[in-house]
């Protein structure tokens, strides 16, 4: 798995959601499997996830999070957003825990989430 694949992945489903204000449930799982598969390949050899997915990913939940209300399923597109979050500090653990963790790597809340009355992060559902 490489960059090409996942960004190639990433366009597909972005572009559903930007353009047709659609979320595709099938794009949205292809583009997280490819960032699984991306994220175990760079992980094999201890390199971090590029600056630009990570700018990608950002700039979607920023994107999703001031269109929402315009989107059709926006909650099905913060859950796959959600899962490509918990995959992102899942590689952000794997890099800390071995020295290797870049200075890009410092993610934002994902707007998928929001804090809880208790203090937890749970999927905001609106």
């Amino acid at each position: 798995m490489n960059r090409a694949e996942a960004k190639f992945a990433f366009d597909r489903f972005r572009d559903r959601l930007a353009c047709s204000s659609v979320v595709d449930a099938t794009l949205g799982e292809t583009y997280v499997q490819m960032m699984k598969e991306y994220l175990v390949d760079l992980e094999g050899a201890y390199e971090a996830i590029d600056v630009w997915s990570v700018e990608e990913y950002e700039g979607l939940c920023e994107y999703l999070s001031n269109n929402d209300q315009w989107v059709s399923d926006a909650l099905a597109a913060k859950e796959t957003l959600a899962k490509v979050h918990d995959l992102l500090v899942l590689h952000k653990a794997f890099l800390s825990s071995n020295g290797v963790l870049p200075s890009y790597l410092d993610l934002r809340p994902s707007p998928a989430y929001q804090l809880s009355p208790s203090g937890n992060l749970e999927l905001r559902r609106t």
